[in-house]
């Protein structure tokens, strides 16, 4: 049998959602978008493969984050019990959020108690409305069920997440094997997890003071996990402006347009892995930052998921020391003016043959205008990218 590997790259607004998929009907699962993107992408393709006889080898959540996690949760509600799942076999799930880090953290844990005063239960109840306010989801405010961790229904319905790793976490190191899948992670290390776990203690005191108390319930998972998303949201920059041509454009001037803001800690934290399968190698990088794994990176890949939807800052160090084949950039280009021109002029003066849009963007034109030139190929609204 031939062996090839299909890349799904899905349709998910402002976020990611890839499955890929290989002859012997195991998949890896990359981040699941919104709710709108499993209901209206990944259900239909997982339901579809499911059919066809494919499982889950692999599900990785990269990060807390709702453009990545919000599709994984419905996709659990929906699926149920792994030993009987409503949609698809999941076997593994990899996923480094707040159950999993405040349980290996002796400064957090120092926090807990098993009932709450009825002062601390007030503040806790004020500051999660408030945080659940500012998280509206895409058809109006988030309700009770849908604040519910995805670690917590992980256990709740028997699925094996992060099992028989070190302090159950997913670091650096790890290299394993799902049904010819080589999969081998490059990010976080361990210093980056202990520099998230620092970062959700200061949140913690900024959001009820230096002595607060802490009740391990699955509410509170939920209420952490909803935190680190408002709290990561990125902030929209002034807009860079549109550049108007008739003519070919001057990649140029999108040198230096780019703000080259840093990732912040939960970005930085991404789960980054290398896959191998068939003689190929691909890189998903979720939103990290390039410069703190690149030296554990090789010096080659056939395809590269970019990071955080076309930045340029977390991607600068990968585009200045690796050959890449394929890129993939993953924004319908609704936030943060994604992908910045600055990184778009990076990637073609790389001269990285094959650009993949999972949308036409605004920038398409220009984009396709510059393909001779530069000689390169832009691929937009792609679907599937199957390597063989």
């Amino acid at each position: 049998m031939e062996q090839k590997c299909i890349i799904h790259f899905l349709p998910a607004k402002a976020g990611d959602c890839f499955l890929l998929e290989n002859e012997r009907k195991a998949c890896i699962l990359i981040d699941c978008g919104y709710r709108s993107t499993y209901q209206n992408e990944l259900k239909p393709l997982l339901e579809r493969l499911a059919k066809d006889g494919c499982r889950i080898s692999l599900m990785i959540i990269t990060h807390i984050d709702e453009d990545h996690l919000e599709g994984a949760i419905a996709l659990l509600e929906d699926n149920r019990y792994s030993d009987n799942p409503q949609i698809i076999p999941i076997d593994n799930i990899w996923f480094n959020g707040v159950l999993a880090v405040c349980s290996q953290s002796e400064k957090i844990l120092s926090h807990v108690k098993e009932k709450l005063e009825s002062s601390e239960a007030a503040k806790y109840n004020e500051v999660f409305g408030q945080v659940l306010r500012q998280l509206k989801g895409e058809s109006g405010p988030i309700s009770a069920r849908e604040s519910e961790s995805f670690e917590v229904l992980c256990k709740k319905y028997k699925y094996n997440i992060n099992q028989g790793f070190d302090c159950g976490l997913v670091e650096r190191g790890i290299e394993q094997l799902f049904q010819g899948f080589r999969v081998k992670v490059l990010s976080p290390d361990r210093s980056l997890l202990e520099h998230f776990e620092s970062y959700i203690h200061s949140e913690l005191v900024c959001c009820f003071g230096r002595n607060y108390s802490l009740i391990q319930k699955n509410k509170f998972y939920g209420f952490l996990e909803k935190l680190l998303i408002v709290l990561g949201k990125d902030v929209k920059g002034a807009s860079l402006g549109q550049f108007i041509c008739s003519s070919i454009p001057n990649i140029d001037d999108w040198i230096g347009t780019s703000t080259m803001a840093a990732m912040n800690t939960v970005n930085r934290v991404s789960i980054v892995v290398e896959i191998e399968y068939a003689g190929y190698k691909m890189l998903f990088m979720g939103d990290s930052e390039s410069q703190d794994w690149i030296s554990n990176a090789s010096k080659h890949y056939n395809l590269v998921k970019l990071s955080h939807h076309g930045t340029t800052k977390p991607n600068f160090e990968l585009l200045s020391n690796v050959k890449c084949d394929k890129v993939l950039i993953s924004t319908n280009g609704s936030r943060n003016n994604h992908p910045e021109e600055e990184l778009l002029a990076n990637v073609i003066v790389a001269g990285i043959p094959e650009i993949y849009f999972n949308y036409d963007i605004d920038k398409k034109d220009d984009i396709t205008l510059l393909q001779e030139r530069y000689n390169f190929k832009a691929i937009f609204g792609s679907r599937e990218i199957v390597l063989k």
